[in-house]
């Protein structure tokens, strides 16, 4: 995944395609133009609101992730129930949306939405992948793959008493520790064996939510 410098005429200057470590990745070019302008208006600390190039559901965080070779920008709103999701893009009109929503686009004005993508930007709104996958399941139809069909499946849980949280795949048990890791712990799929088990199913985005706080003391 990279992109290229082009001159005026969108050919390569002297017809010469850049050596590859030369070249600049999308995300890179999303960091080198977005961040120091969020820097500039809102001060290095509102950097740990930003994340680009993976997702997270840590609440307070905008960003944004490749996805089916598209791009999404997210923001984990507490005022919102859910994740709010829009797309897809390219990674330049991605930097762009960001750049709206944090208001810093007018340095960004070469970026700028064609009519068709100003649509994506007020319409292609997504509480979650499944919904991503779903606009894909209808443009390509049945042949579509999503990104995720090879990750695990698991279940996620927590203790009705402590703070314990666990996920499970089959026989494939794994506790979040403190830090924010999960540790495989075969003892523990005797809490599933029986109906007396003390642990309740939640939404996995709740147990990645925990899971990013506790990374986040972790750090702190």
């Amino acid at each position: 995944m990279s992109i290229t410098f082009l001159n005026e005429n969108n050919t390569f200057a002297n017809n010469v395609v850049p050596p590859k470590e030369n070249r600049m990745t999308k995300l890179e070019m999303l960091q080198s133009e977005l961040l120091p302008l969020i820097t500039a208006k809102r001060g290095e600390s509102y950097l740990n609101h930003i994340c680009l190039g993976e997702f997270t559901s840590m609440p307070g965080v905008i960003g944004c992730f490749e996805y089916n070779n598209d791009w999404f920008l997210y923001i984990n709103d507490d005022r919102m129930p859910n994740t709010m999701f829009n797309g897809p893009y390219s990674a330049e009109k991605c930097l762009f949306a960001l750049a709206v929503r944090l208001n810093v686009y007018k340095e960004l004005m070469k970026y700028e939405f064609t009519e068709d993508e100003r649509k994506i930007y007020r319409e292609n709104i997504f509480s979650s992948f499944d919904e991503i996958d779903k606009y894909y399941e209808e443009k390509v139809g049945v042949s579509y793959i999503s990104p995720r069909s090879d990750q695990v499946k698991y279940k996620y849980y927590k203790s009705h008493i402590g703070s314990g949280v666990l996920r499970r795949d089959g026989l494939r048990v794994e506790l979040l520790s403190k830090a924010g890791e999960w540790e495989e712990r075969r003892d523990l799929l005797t809490k599933f064996i029986g109906g007396d088990c003390d642990l309740d199913e939640i939404p996995e985005e709740l147990a990645m939510v925990i899971a990013d706080e506790r990374k986040a003391k972790t750090r702190s």
